[in-house]
């Protein structure tokens, strides 16, 4: 029979790399990208035309740690998109909501985006906020979840 302790042990044992795995990952020395930085590295073709909204928080930025909301804003005019709306869970777009508090919709301070909130009245976006969005991008990195 199974103590607690064991079950936990076990449980950690099956989440550690497989030793093949490992292997294959040093010998092909394959490497994880953000979306990010797949979009801009393809030019955000994919949104090209399109009225984009981003569902996001702190943790979601590129390889050189820029928001991913302000790689969205500073390559949309180049790229032929446009950014709509910024939506953000617990804490905001950017972080910086206490835990716990509820976030009003406002407009961000940088950018004059519209940021619709999704940790106030609502917890997902409602169809007014989705209704001038063509593309929903989802960056919500690091979430916590177990």
């Amino acid at each position: 029979m199974f103590r607690t302790t064991h079950l936990l042990v076990l449980i950690v044992a099956l989440l550690a790399t497989p030793p093949a795995l490992a292997e294959t990952t040093q010998t092909h020395h394959h490497q994880t990208r953000l979306g990010i930085d797949v979009l801009a590295d393809a030019n955000f073709d994919l949104l090209r035309g399109k009225r984009v909204g981003l569902v996001a928080h702190a943790a979601g930025v590129n390889a050189e740690l820029v928001n991913s909301a302000d790689v969205l804003f500073d390559a949309q005019e180049k790229s032929a998109f446009e950014l709509v709306g910024l939506h953000g869970p617990e804490h905001g777009v950017y972080g910086d909501a206490y835990a716990g508090d509820k976030v009003e919709d406002q407009r961000d301070r940088r950018t004059g985006i519209k940021m619709y909130s999704l940790y106030g009245d609502t917890r997902k976006p409602t169809p007014e906020m989705l209704a001038e969005v063509d593309v929903l991008l989802v960056d919500l990195q690091d979430i916590g979840a177990r």
